[in-house]
């Protein structure tokens, strides 16, 4: 068939899928039991169904609001949050049918999710079962960034197009970890960087396992391919910090390079894995990143945002917003 193409399947994943386009439209077409009723994002943020229930739970609390009101309740409401407080539309019941139901009284591995939000039809589900230490604290912070703006906006400020800067993680951290990709052909990196892209989930949990949580990920999905090189191959990015309120003088040095190398070795273990396929990661600096990561192909000189110059504190807030902590 003619329309479709870049199929990629990904059978060995958490829920498995068959990635393809189909008259340049994308589609992903799960493969999942009945009891998985909703995919999170593979790389441990939230996927359409979670922003979905999120939102219906600031509509049950503001019920006569405007959308311009709600927009700015949300951002304030996951502010205040207290994960891992779960989100629910409605309260969890038991059923004679005797399936099973998210329950941390009951149930010791519910007890460590980070950020659970249910599904209000049974069995009630937690459906952002993904989300790690690290990607919480992403998106926290992305709400606190949402929640400034809108208040800026409320005072004239700043304009709603603020709110739909892209966010510039190529200057959001200072140091990153290169996940290249490289195959013999097109065809076999087509069948394999979505593999890859499955367990960068699973690098971030490894980091933050053996670093105890003081070394914080963020996982990004977006894939680079530089131009310039003649072979298959792409690359993929994680931007890492800290953990907040501990800097490099309290704190101590951390090596990854052991952690790399055992998520490697697991991904030469994909049973699909042929030679020729090669992965290298590499920890490289803001300064040392390569042009193509940035959207013009090359780096910008960091500047303040245009935008709201009016309030004093606005402009700066919209940049960091859009890049990120400015030190980290």
């Amino acid at each position: 068939m003619e329309e479709g193409t870049e199929l990629q399947p990904i059978p060995d994943a958490y829920v498995p899928v068959m990635k393809f386009k189909f008259q340049g439209i994308s589609f992903d077409l799960l493969y999942a039991s009945i009891s998985l009723l909703v995919v999170p994002d593979v790389t441990g943020f939230l996927g359409g169904v979670n922003w979905a229930l999120l939102v219906a739970r600031v509509c049950q609390l503001y019920p006569n609001a405007i959308p311009s009101m709600l927009v700015s309740r949300f951002f304030r409401v996951y502010t205040q949050w207290r994960w891992p407080n779960p989100v629910m539309l409605c309260p969890i019941e038991a059923d004679e049918l005797g399936l099973t139901v998210w329950d941390p009284r009951g149930n010791p591995h519910d007890r460590l999710h980070h950020m659970p939000i249910i599904t209000p039809a049974y069995p009630c589900m937690n459906s952002s079962y993904n989300v790690s230490l690290s990607t919480l604290r992403v998106m926290v912070e992305q709400f606190k960034c949402g929640s400034r703006m809108c208040e800026e906006i409320e005072l004239n400020k700043a304009q709603w197009s603020a709110l739909f800067e892209p966010y510039l993680f190529s200057e959001a951290y200072k140091n990153y970890l290169q996940v290249d990709i490289v195959a013999s052909d097109a065809d076999d990196l087509l069948a394999r960087k979505g593999w890859v892209e499955s367990r960068l989930r699973q690098l971030t949990l490894k980091i933050e396992r053996d670093t105890n949580g003081m070394l914080q990920c963020h996982p990004y999905s977006n894939e680079y391919v530089d131009i310039s090189k003649q072979f298959p191959h792409c690359a993929f990015f994680m931007g890492f910090q800290r953990k907040e309120g501990m800097n490099s003088q309290q704190g101590q040095q951390f090596d990854t390079r052991g952690t790399a190398e055992e998520f490697r070795q697991e991904i030469h273990g994909y049973v699909f894995w042929k030679p020729g396929m090669e992965i290298f990661v590499s920890h490289v600096r803001r300064k040392q990143l390569p042009a193509f990561v940035f959207p013009d192909g090359y780096k910008r000189p960091r500047s303040s945002s245009p935008l709201g110059q009016q309030g004093g504190r606005t402009s700066e807030d919209v940049t960091q917003c859009r890049s990120g902590s400015a030190e980290r």
